[in-house]
Formats: C-alpha cells, sequence, structure tokens
C-alpha cells in the first residue's frame, strides 16, 4: 500500500495526514467501551487508584503471566479516564 501525502497536507500541521488515523480512532473507542461496560472496578495496590479492569485469559495464555487490560476509572464522576493499560492481574484487589 502506498501512502501519498500532499504538499498541502504537509504545509497545514493540523491536517490529519494519517491513512489510518481514523480507523485508530473507531478502535481505540470500541476498546474503551468494552472496558467501561465489562470491567470490574477495582483498586490498584500500587497507586490506589480505581480502575475498570478485564482479565484477558487470551493475552495471559500467550504472555504466561496473568495480565489485564484496564482503564483508570474516577467514581465520582462515573467516567473513565484517557489511557488503556496492560497491567499485571495481581497487582488489584477488588474494593
Amino acid at each position: 500500500m502506498e501512502i501519498l501525502i500532499t504538499e498541502n497536507q504537509l504545509a497545514n500541521l493540523s491536517e490529519n495526514v494519517s491513512p489510518l488515523g481514523s480507523r485508530w480512532r473507531q478502535e481505540r473507542k470500541t476498546l474503551k467501551n468494552y472496558l467501561i461496560n465489562n470491567g470490574q472496578i477495582m483498586v490498584s495496590k500500587e497507586n490506589g487508584k480505581e480502575y475498570k479492569v478485564v482479565y484477558d485469559d487470551f493475552l495471559s495464555t500467550q504472555i504466561g503471566i496473568n495480565y489485564c487490560i484496564c482503564i483508570q476509572w474516577d467514581s465520582l464522576l462515573n467516567e473513565p479516564g484517557d489511557i488503556i493499560y496492560v497491567r499485571a492481574y495481581d497487582k488489584f484487589k477488588f474494593i
């Protein structure tokens, strides 16, 4: 696949020149919604912050360690943070 970027796109740095940018944003939004809807609220043993956590059996089997996918969670505002993490499952405890 050849990617062509015009001179006008390069001149305008605020324009999105990545051909996969919109796909990446949609996939990230889908993963974020999955974590919000299916995650359990747990607390990190390391920093005491709350996270919505989904244990991923496939990922853990591939890596060989119990890992989970999580997103920081604010219970007061009932909304997620922006960063999606992959962390060791034993770093969390149930509330």
